[in-house]
């Protein structure tokens, strides 16, 4: 029969066991988490751009800023598919929500009553859902195609927000802002199904996390910003919602890739 261990139970895991508790008092103590912000600025090693700079790589740019929606829209969907826009609002303490099933109607009437009556406009401006539904709902049962993901990291100040975007290693379809804080990065993922869908998206969210990226954008029926529509709900500078980088044929590669 062996005789009992002197040692303290635990002591082959290394460090002190402490009676009564399962830890080791020498276990390595967790990396301190660095801020998004910081995170960024070590990722841009001092790089910057403006958005008249963004512009100017954009492959695609309309002689007049108002036709930005049309261009936007026969950009990112076929003629015949349904595109579901919204401009009525919920206004609340954390400002305006889009509100309602809005109104659905394939790419090409959409364009030909933009090109006529301009955008639909609210208090709270205009928003379109990113992917082609079926028109008879909104929900993400209701997408027809899993074409984009929405990218948006509004804790950052917006020219860090645009800087990130333009240095991401990513096939980037389109970059709006929001009229508010927030800059919105559309994402080719092209993906076969609601759970590829998002499965392919939460990883892509998840590597850009430290950048502080928002987590929660990984259903197909999330809404973006429509350009050339001015909202007066929490609003920065004149609230309009502006195109800032449309590329229908994007490639996995940054916007900017030169030092």
């Amino acid at each position: 029969m062996n005789a009992p261990s002197r040692q303290p139970r635990g002591y082959m895991l290394g460090g002190d066991y402490l009676p009564g508790r399962t830890m080791m008092i020498n276990r390595p103590k967790p990396k301190p988490q660095i801020d998004p912000a910081t995170a960024v600025e070590n990722y841009l090693k001092g790089f910057r751009i403006t958005e008249a700079e963004l512009w100017e790589l954009s492959p695609v740019r309309p002689d007049d800023r108002k036709h930005d929606p049309v261009m936007l829209l026969e950009a990112l969907f076929g003629q015949r598919e349904l595109v579901n826009i919204v401009s009525d609002c919920t206004i609340d303490e954390s400002g305006a929500r889009p509100r309602g099933y809005g109104e659905t109607m394939t790419r090409d009437e959409w364009v030909k009553r933009i090109l006529v009556s301009g955008p639909p406009e609210g208090r709270g401006g205009c928003w379109f859902r990113i992917n082609p539904v079926d028109g008879h709902g909104i929900a993400d049962a209701n997408v027809t195609s899993f074409r984009y993901a929405l990218v948006e990291a509004d804790k950052l100040p917006t020219e860090l927000q645009l800087s990130l975007y333009a240095k991401l290693l990513l096939p980037i379809a389109a970059i709006l802002t929001s009229g508010g804080r927030s800059i919105h990065c559309l994402v080719r993922v092209d993906t076969t199904d609601a759970s590829d869908y998002r499965e392919t998206v939460t990883h892509i969210l998840r590597l850009l996390a430290k950048f502080g990226v928002d987590q929660q954008n990984k259903n197909p029926s999330r809404m973006s910003r429509l350009p050339q529509v001015q909202r007066c709900v929490g609003a920065e500078g004149d609230g309009m919602q502006r195109l800032l980088y449309l590329n229908p044929h994007p490639e996995q590669r940054r916007i900017h890739d030169h030092d």
